[in-house]
């Protein structure tokens, strides 16, 4: 039996382990994009919360082009606090402040367990032809709807432009 080494714990995260940074996509960097629904949210039916994304996969190995999805073809993740698959969202607890400018929803979950995912790409750099496919075999993209989940769990704060803007 080998004897283990103890760089091997040390290593071998920084070598093998995966950061994955959630990016908003779309024209305007996302913010024309976004769709936010404060009834369905409240409500807990339909979307509340629609998010076009793209995630970003960084490590030593796969270099700094690596993304699920793209500014072009972004992943939509279209978040509920009702039902979305097998998971179950939440509207959390409602609170106004005394003029009514603000509202705030305290332990909301917002979840979606119906988007479909596509491959990685750019992953390698230059060699990508091969690295691309090797990460996509790993995680198992593209994946179809049902086979990925995303939950959100916060609290909420909307408010009207006055209330915002005196805020700052």
């Amino acid at each position: 039996m080998p004897t283990p080494c103890i760089l091997d714990n040390v290593a071998a995260p920084v070598v093998t382990g995966v950061d994955a940074v959630v990016e908003l996509m779309g024209p305007n960097k996302g913010l024309t994009d976004i769709f936010l629904s404060t009834e369905n949210l409240i409500f807990e039916e339909g979307i509340a919360l629609g998010l076009p994304v793209r995630i970003h996969l960084e490590n030593a190995i796969l270099g700094p082009s690596c993304y699920i999805g793209s500014s072009t073809k972004p992943v939509q993740i279209d978040l509920t606090t009702g039902q979305s698959g097998e998971l179950h969202g939440a509207s959390g607890s409602l609170t106004f402040n005394d003029p009514f400018t603000v509202t705030t929803l305290t332990n909301t979950k917002l979840v979606n367990n119906t988007f479909a995912t596509p491959a990685a790409s750019g992953c390698g750099g230059l060699f990508s032809l091969f690295v691309d496919p090797l990460v996509n075999s790993i995680i198992g993209l593209p994946s179809g709807e049902g086979t990925n989940s995303a939950t959100l769990v916060g609290n909420l704060q909307d408010g009207n432009k006055k209330a915002v803007k005196n805020s700052e």
